[in-house]
């Protein structure tokens, strides 16, 4: 069974979560499986149902996947999103945190006399390098290249030498998209028990249920902070 997705800051909006049977569903009007007429079945029926019965296999198991990497990315970013304020931002972030961890370890400096404090900026650290590599692994496979790796993790995702509010929205931004994955997935079983077609489904939901839905209603929090 596929997850279900959290309810928490980073869900999905409302009308992407529409009981099935109101006016303008688009449920109503999802692409069937087309049903032979007539007596037995032609040879491109039967070809066509069995393509169609492969191609349902493939999504259920693709979207499993997805949803499964999302529910850790959600983890992630959730945990993440508790330690921006907490943390050293900014270009130099690192190199701040590692000076503050001397002054700590040496000097016998107690942690709490910082406003950001180095543990939060090496854990907010990990998690943003963890939900990244997640993030890569989805969209690159698991056979992801060094060179793809590097690239979702210096350009495609936050990390702490950005500030607060960049981090604030890339991290709010995947918390809704991670979101929208999981409600696709459970969508895609639903989708299936009442009879759609596996093959159009992909062009059906994105035409209907598109992600700037979701990720559209995040703004760049208004903030000076780094």
């Amino acid at each position: 069974s596929v997850p279900q997705p959290a309810q928490q800051q980073g869900g999905l909006p409302a009308n992407l979560q529409k009981p099935s049977g109101m006016p303008g569903d688009p449920w109503a009007t999802m692409p069937r499986m087309a049903q032979p007429t007539g007596i037995g079945q032609s040879t491109y029926q039967r070809t066509v149902q069995e393509k169609s019965g492969e191609e349902a296999h493939t999504l259920a198991q693709k979207f499993s996947g997805i949803a499964d990497s999302a529910n850790q990315r959600l983890a992630l970013n959730q945990q993440a999103l508790s330690l921006v304020d907490k943390a050293d931002t900014g270009p130099g972030a690192a190199s701040i945190a590692d000076v503050k961890n001397v002054l700590v370890s040496r000097f016998g400096i107690p942690e709490s006399s910082f406003e950001n404090t180095p543990s939060a900026t090496t854990a907010l650290q990990k998690d943003l390098l963890n939900a990244a590599t997640q993030k890569a692994k989805q969209q690159f496979g698991a056979r992801m290249t060094q060179s793809e790796v590097m690239l979702m993790l210096s350009k495609g995702s936050p990390n702490i030498d950005m500030p607060k509010a960049a981090i604030q929205y890339l991290i709010n931004t995947d918390m809704k998209s991670a979101n929208y994955d999981i409600q696709k997935a459970n969508d895609y079983g639903k989708y299936l028990q009442q009879g759609g077609d596996p093959l159009r489904f992909d062009a059906w939901y994105n035409k209907n249920f598109p992600l700037y839905g979701a990720t559209g209603q995040v703004h760049l929090p208004q903030s000076g902070a780094s």
